[in-house]
């Protein structure tokens, strides 16, 4: 049995900011699946469960924003 495929987009915007001196600022944006598209499970392919054989009942993960700073001196 063949299941859906799977498509994914990650992006990540990094900014450095000089504080004085040596000390830097770095603040950043990552993004998992950006465009927020379905990613569907595989199928079951159980035939001793009839009732969920061939049919998809879950979607993978969605998407997921993370922010973060980091101080380096």
């Amino acid at each position: 049995m063949d299941g859906p495929g799977y498509r994914n987009v990650d992006l990540g915007i990094y900014r450095d900011i000089r504080l004085s001196g040596r000390t830097m600022f770095q603040f950043r944006i990552e993004t998992t699946n950006v465009f927020n598209i379905v990613n569907l499970t595989n199928p079951g392919v159980s035939l001793a469960a009839p009732a969920t054989f061939g049919k998809i009942r879950a979607a993978r993960d969605m998407r997921r924003i993370q922010l973060g700073g980091r101080v380096s001196f």
